[in-house]
């Protein structure tokens, strides 16, 4: 069929007036624009956002003490052994497809050695913006210090734009990549166990539009 037209009659300030049966005005065409009163959108599914936004935020906040060996390479921290199964670490679904993720990250505690590793963000298991060698991280840590009387706090970002498939899940992991063995890495404590400095640690992961 031929397209319906509805227009108001040309002069500056008329306007297409929708109501319900209340008399509430619903949606009315402005001069440049159009305004909707209080919309329902049944699903967002279908609706195409715009880049830079903020689709949605996730964390994993990590409030217990934990002490753990380190090995060569990276390391689950925060009670973890193999991949993802520790407490520094969370799922996200992606809400669209091509989405970017930005990864920010707080860590507080103490691992022997400092100086000889630092931090990496996996993706699905692989690095994040991060070379692939043995001894290569996002974030490093500075000389060894007495780690028995004080913590360390570690933040950072990183902005992964490898992308993502609608509705497929992503996990990301924070780990500690040291280049020796048989360290303690401590989170949320100092090394020496003292409860009189405690701390909570964070991952936080927003998907962003493109």
């Amino acid at each position: 069929m031929p397209d319906l037209t509805i227009k108001p009659v040309a002069a500056a300030g008329n306007k297409v007036i929708l109501q319900d049966q209340a008399g509430n005005t619903r949606l009315q065409t402005d001069d440049a624009g159009i305004t909707i009163t209080a919309p329902t959108i049944a699903s967002m599914a279908n609706c195409t956002f715009p880049a830079g936004h903020v689709l949605q935020i996730k964390n994993a906040l990590v409030t217990a003490y934990s002490a753990d060996t380190l090995v060569a390479g990276d390391n689950y921290i925060v009670n973890g052994t193999t991949a993802y199964n520790g407490d520094f670490q969370l799922g996200i679904t992606p809400k669209a497809s091509g989405s970017w993720f930005l990864v920010s990250v707080r860590w507080n505690g103490h691992c022997h050695n400092m100086g000889d590793g630092g931090f990496n963000v996996l993706k699905n298991g692989v690095r994040v913006n991060a070379p692939s060698d043995t001894n290569a991280f996002i974030q490093s840590m500075g000389a060894h210090d007495n780690g028995s009387s004080f913590m360390r706090n570690v933040a950072f970002e990183t902005l992964d734009k490898t992308g993502s498939t609608k509705g497929t899940s992503i996990s990301f992991c924070v780990v500690y990549n040291h280049e020796s063995s048989s360290h303690a890495c401590v989170t949320n404590r100092c090394s020496g166990g003292s409860t009189d400095e405690t701390a909570y640690s964070e991952l936080i992961v927003k998907e962003v539009a493109q």
